[in-house]
């Protein structure tokens, strides 16, 4: 599922990446920067962007505090379905995933995050 450019990369650093979704037309639309503080992911680690980690570490258990990045703004997911797409400084689609409303598990209540990980 990883495309040739995220294989090759040993490690991300958050401050070149943006996160975007698609419009109508199917162009690449509302991209959010998500940091302008150096943060680097590495293969296996993980972080949950939210525009609340306060309520995403009250709803859910939290094995690693530190592993949240929270935004001010983020492109609209709705729960239905959507593209989410991350892009490099370049705005290059480094990956891509088409969701739709049966990958949800139903008891999650708050839907306001985007929880990825780096399996490399």
């Amino acid at each position: 599922m990883l495309n040739s450019t995220i294989a090759r990369t040993k490690f991300f650093d958050l401050s070149k990446i943006y996160i975007a979704n698609r419009n109508s037309s199917n162009l690449i639309n509302s991209i959010i920067h998500l940091t302008t503080k150096p943060i680097l992911l590495f293969p296996k680690d993980f972080i949950a962007i939210t525009m609340d980690c306060v309520i995403v570490k009250r709803q859910y258990l939290t094995v690693d505090p530190d592993a949240f990045l929270k935004i001010s703004s983020m492109p609209s997911y709705p729960n239905d379905k959507q593209n989410v797409i991350i892009l490099n400084k370049q705005e290059n689609i480094i990956d891509e995933v088409e969701y739709s409303d049966n990958w949800h598990f139903h008891l999650i209540q708050y839907r306001r995050c985007f929880f990825g990980k780096n399996r490399l």
